[in-house]
């Protein structure tokens, strides 16, 4: 039974087609939505000017966390029009280092996240937060790519 189904959230595209599936799966299992957004402050902290410029700091951050409080409040209200409990969370930190923890300490029972499917180089080099978190967790993890809707039965629950 899934009574925690965890859903990480960017607020992109991929995230929000994740989003309706672990919705869908908290509806046919009774259970409950923990809304999760990171904010990657780690990543922040390497931009140029990030520590030097004057009100830079604030403001990008600022900017984030707007950002995944839409995030959380998109997934909140879907939850709530399928008759869903949904927890919201912000976290900061390096993203799939947080959602592997938040998700054990949770008691999730299976976390969903969006990919966007990057292959090759350019996953080499920009990394997969999602692939981090599935070659790490022990959560079971749902994998959604970004074009589920091109192709409804590309996906899988590792774990």
């Amino acid at each position: 039974m899934l009574n925690k189904i965890m859903i990480a959230t960017d607020g992109s595209d991929a995230s929000r087609h994740a989003a309706d599936l672990g919705i869908g799966l908290a509806k046919r299992s009774a259970g409950k939505v923990i809304a999760v957004y990171v904010v990657d402050i780690e990543r922040l902290a390497n931009l140029p000017g990030y520590a030097t410029l004057h009100g830079l700091k604030e403001s990008l951050l600022d900017a984030m966390l707007k950002e995944g409080k839409e995030a959380v409040a998109y997934i909140e209200e879907k939850s709530k029009e399928e008759g869903i409990s949904c927890d919201k969370v912000i976290l900061k930190g390096d993203p799939s280092e947080k959602l592997l923890r938040y998700s054990k300490e949770s008691g999730a029972d299976i976390l969903v996240i969006g990919s966007i499917g990057r292959t090759g180089v350019s996953r080499f080099l920009l990394g997969s937060v999602a692939e981090k978190v599935v070659r790490h967790s022990e959560v079971p993890v749902m994998v959604v790519p970004f074009n589920l809707k091109e192709r409804p039965g590309d996906f899988f629950i590792a774990g």
